[in-house]
């Protein structure tokens, strides 16, 4: 939505075409990961590894095309890094990590610029980008806490119901 209520909102010329593109493939690989047949009730470390890792390309790729690190949504990147250190081993957190931290370096120097001929202008836009950016992260972040939360107590419930010798216990 954001990608192609931009153009008219923002008034930006964006590329949207390669954008869509991306967004309908990122759509694709979520959608083959919501309904193949190997579905597993848990996802694995390993797989969500790499369901990160895919999310953190698509991102770049979309920041690239949008101004680089000089987008606001730049820190959009820290969102599936705080998901890696919420669910997966310290190894894998880091390898994340620095992905997230590799992609910003690059978009610093490699990106498509945005056109913008205000510079007072731009300078709205950064801070309103800013904004919307922690107001997503900040709702994403509690989401998946909450989730994982919810999730660790349900876990401790059934163990607690379960007992040490596999047995249910009432």
């Amino acid at each position: 939505l954001a990608v192609l209520a931009g153009p008219t909102l923002l008034g930006l010329a964006l590329p949207l075409a390669p954008m869509l593109a991306v967004l309908i493939a990122l759509a694709g690989f979520n959608a083959w990961l919501q309904w193949r047949p190997s579905r597993r009730e848990a996802v694995a470390g390993g797989e969500l590894f790499g369901q990160l890792c895919v999310d953190l390309v698509a991102l770049a790729v979309l920041l690239y095309l949008s101004g680089g690190a000089a987008n606001p949504l730049i820190s959009l990147l820290l969102i599936p890094v705080a998901v890696a250190a919420l669910s997966l081993p310290g190894r894998l957190t880091a390898i994340v990590t620095v992905l997230a931290v590799a992609i910003y370096s690059l978009l610093t120097w490699i990106y498509l610029p945005l056109a913008v001929d205000d510079v007072e202008r731009a300078a709205r836009l950064h801070l309103a980008g800013m904004w919307l950016t922690f107001v997503a992260s900040a709702a994403m972040i509690a989401w998946f806490v909450a989730r994982m939360t919810a999730s660790i107590h349900e876990r401790d419930r059934h163990l607690a119901k379960v007992g040490g010798d596999g047995q249910v216990h009432r």
